[in-house]
């Protein structure tokens, strides 16, 4: 009961990210910017306290990478926004992550028999892994369907379902990561300010680092 009370809690933080981009488009900006700083005081705190207690000494600057990812990320999120599809391509990342992230969960649980990467993640299973990359590239792949953008990128089907198919699998990078240096940082969550749902790093942890993907996707397409 548990699991499915935080996975719930999960999909409402996401269907309030979605609210927010699609009716507040002048608040998007002070929202991310705002999601941001708290995301990196509880890294940075984290970090404080770990090399107080000398327990980082050999990966100090990994707290560092996922810091500037969380900025990039949000900073790429902002700048999407105000794109043509930008909000269309939000919603779709932001069901991507959480598809993936919930049915990787589920799916590992139950039918799970294969570790995926048991030293930094021991709950983690191949099975839960390409389940969730699966069902949350379906998921994705529907909303985007639906959406307005399809309509103009036809011609471009095999390009867009890579692009799904790579932020699913960006998200558990993403996932992995923030597991590695929690496991480094000795800690379980980056804070409690959301109670059993850990802190506001622990639940957008997968998207901004998809969103800092989108960030270098973009300037790659630009150069």
């Amino acid at each position: 009961m548990s699991d499915l009370k935080n996975r719930t809690g999960y999909a409402i933080l996401i269907v309030v990210v979605e609210v927010l981009c699609f009716g507040f488009r002048s608040a998007w900006p002070i929202f991310i910017f705002a999601l941001s700083l708290i995301c990196l005081s509880e890294i940075l705190w984290q970090q404080f306290l770990a090399l107080s207690a000398q327990k980082l000494l050999p990966g100090v600057f990994l707290p560092l990478i996922l810091s500037a990812t969380v900025g990039f990320g949000a900073y790429s999120a902002i700048q999407l926004r105000h794109t043509r599809y930008g909000s269309t391509l939000i919603i779709v990342n932001a069901v991507a992550v959480m598809g993936t992230d919930t049915f990787a969960y589920f799916i590992g649980k139950k039918w799970g028999k294969h570790k995926l990467a048991p030293v930094i993640s021991p709950n983690k299973t191949r099975e839960g892994l390409f389940g969730g990359i699966f069902v949350g590239s379906v998921l994705a792949g529907v909303v985007l369907f639906l959406s307005s953008w399809v309509n103009h990128t036809w011609g471009k089907t095999g390009i867009i379902l890579a692009m799904i198919l790579l932020t699913c699998v960006v998200a558990e990078a993403g996932d992995l990561l923030e597991s590695y240096i929690k496991r480094k940082l000795g800690i379980k969550d980056f804070s409690r300010l959301l109670g059993d749902h850990g802190g506001f790093m622990d639940r957008f942890d997968a998207m901004f680092t998809v969103f800092a993907t989108v960030g270098i996707w973009q300037i790659a397409v630009i150069i």
